[in-house]
């Protein structure tokens, strides 16, 4: 009897798992996007824990990185508006992440996609680490299902 509803609980949570993650992949489907360049690169190198602009506008948007290390670096988007006081505040666009080589991106500011792509890492045997990243605006699209497949 005790057998009978130990696998029966099993049976019951092992459906409930595969349910869920089910609904999670067709959610995942559903939000599919699709990210197309349509402005011009901008290549910035930035020395480990320092901050550089990256974007020109009236408000400053700064890309921040941390320690480059086991080759990833933490790193975050922000930008300062100056208020009617003088007074600077921040608001962040992209919440500080582990970026690798390679790893992309997506920040949205004043109504326009930005990809921001970590290029690469160099770890110096003297001086400074370096991260190597892509700037570039881009327009997101969902993904459509093509007409001949069924």
């Amino acid at each position: 009897m005790n057998k009978s509803i130990l696998t029966t609980s099993i049976i019951l949570f092992l459906s409930v798992i595969i349910a869920t993650v089910s609904n999670d992949l067709i959610a995942a489907h559903k939000k599919a996007k699709v990210v197309l360049p349509i402005g011009e690169k901008s290549i910035i190198t930035i020395s480990q824990r320092s901050s550089k602009r990256i974007l020109e506008y009236k408000d400053k948007v700064t890309l921040s990185i941390g320690d480059i290390t086991a080759g990833q670096v933490m790193t975050s988007v922000y930008f300062s508006i100056k208020d009617a006081n003088g007074i600077y505040t921040q608001e962040t666009l992209m919440h500080r992440n582990s970026m690798r080589s390679g790893d992309k991106r997506t920040i949205k500011f004043k109504g326009k996609n930005y990809q921001i792509k970590l290029n690469a890492l160099h770890n110096a045997l003297l001086g400074n680490d370096k991260a190597v990243f892509t700037i570039q605006e881009v327009a997101i699209k969902p993904v459509t299902k093509k007409a001949n497949e069924a």
